[in-house]
């Protein structure tokens, strides 16, 4: 015996990723060259005051690269146990 009762669909879920701004975009890409850019440029005026040209220019580009990419990792990946 068929009862005519309501059919109740549940709402489907969508696989898709909502839309990024191309703000977001450029952000991480701001987030990944302010560090090496800053970093470089005070190890240059550090290597000119102390007379130790290139030691922390280097250190502060390989610095400036550790830290950009560490920031664009920590927003890009999502953290364990939560949901994005």
């Amino acid at each position: 015996m068929s009862g005519g009762g309501a059919v109740v669909s549940e709402p489907q879920q969508s696989n898709e990723q909502p839309q990024q701004s191309p703000w977001a975009y450029a952000s991480v890409g701001l987030e990944l060259v302010i560090p090496v850019a800053l970093l470089t440029y005070g190890g240059y005026w550090l290597d000119g005051r102390l007379s130790t040209l290139p030691l922390f220019l280097i250190l502060g580009v390989f610095l400036g690269m550790a830290i950009g990419f560490i920031s664009v990792f920590r927003r890009v990946l999502p953290r364990k146990g939560s949901r994005r």
